[in-house]
């Protein structure tokens, strides 16, 4: 597998962002004209991505370690996301050593006592009194700082939604192989819709910000995280959307490119369902099943799999997703085929 990078800067008037941080409308890529190719984030981007390639052992120790940060909210702590994650793929990230913690300013209910959840989750109170837009900048913000001064060990600094699914043994093997290689400056995830967002800048000039999105995941490598630290402990000061604000960071402070890697998904992702083979969907990194909206498009923006669930017992589908993935003996820990799945 091969990942590929499309950098662009984008001469239009469109797709901006204001002084003030509010947000533009997203505007696809294929809209946009002329497209000017810049040669030089390409280039460093696609020598980083030749390094792609998977190691086959399946033994903790040799991986690199990985911190894994979500942030939640109300939907996370009392909706359905969170014990989503709990049932399906959590139990895959503790079993491999993962590091992974939940960052929300919304406290659980104290009569629904979930031990194995209190203890990874983080309470960010600083960010409870900001506008949404700011407080999940804010939290992003706190797990880089979370990251900085309680995890010492770990190589790799994960960013995910709580609507994923994440492969947990794939993405180690994927940040594993661009350790291997000597990769140090590492931001690798998926690019959002727009190929880049413009900040205006009447001083110094407008310039283009290349960026991950957190819809589908993004990692950054510990020395990345240890140069930027001052920056990205204070995204919020930025007025950006946080993954926005983590990729002007990367660029524009560090002066790194990303990677973009097509292993991870994000519920904006079109047309999954046909887009992807059955045979794929085990050597992916992460999707992501949007519940805000009707289940159909959930469904359009996520892998074809049987439904072995009613929409009530399986809300993500995450459930369907881990018997498809156990009965095939893939990227789980034990390969404990027919756990809690129906035949």
């Amino acid at each position: 597998v091969t990942a590929t990078v499309i950098a662009v800067i984008v001469f239009s008037k469109k797709n901006s962002l204001e002084p003030s941080g509010a947000l533009s409308t997203l505007v696809p890529s294929g809209s946009l004209s002329p497209l000017v190719l810049d040669q030089k984030l390409n280039k460093e981007s696609e020598e980083k991505a030749a390094a792609f390639h998977p190691v086959s052992s399946d033994r903790n120790d040799e991986y690199v370690k990985v911190f894994i940060g979500i942030k939640t909210g109300e939907d996370g702590v009392h909706g359905v996301r969170l014990p989503e994650i709990q049932k399906t793929w959590l139990k895959d990230a503790l079993d491999s050593g993962i590091n992974i913690k939940f960052f929300s300013n919304k406290p659980r209910n104290t009569n629904e006592r979930n031990t194995e959840m209190e203890s990874l989750m983080v309470p960010v109170t600083k960010c409870s009194r900001l506008p949404p837009f700011a407080s999940i900048t804010c939290k992003t913000a706190a797990m880089f700082t979370y990251f900085l001064e309680h995890d010492t060990t770990s190589s790799f600094f994960c960013n995910f939604d709580d609507d994923n699914y994440v492969l947990v043994r794939n993405l180690q093997r994927v940040l594993t192989s661009y350790y291997e290689r000597g990769l140090r400056d590492v931001y690798v995830g998926r690019q959002s819709i727009g190929n880049g967002y413009r900040i205006v800048q009447p001083k110094s000039g407008d310039i283009w910000v290349h960026f991950l999105t957190g819809g589908a995941g993004y990692c950054l490598s510990r020395e990345l995280v240890e140069r930027g630290r001052e920056h990205l402990q204070m995204l919020e000061g930025r007025k950006l959307p946080d993954d926005i604000a983590v990729g002007y960071v990367v660029q524009e402070k560090l002066g790194a490119t990303f990677i973009e890697n097509p292993l991870f998904h994000s519920h904006y992702d079109g047309d999954l369902w046909e887009t992807i083979s059955k045979e794929e969907i085990s050597k992916q990194v992460s999707f992501g099943f949007q519940n805000k909206q009707d289940r159909l498009y959930g469904k359009q923006h996520f892998p074809e799999i049987p439904e072995k669930f009613s929409p009530e017992d399986d809300p993500l589908m995450f459930r369907s997703l881990r018997c498809f993935l156990l009965e095939r003996d893939e990227s789980t820990p034990h390969g404990e085929a027919g756990e809690d799945c129906p035949t």
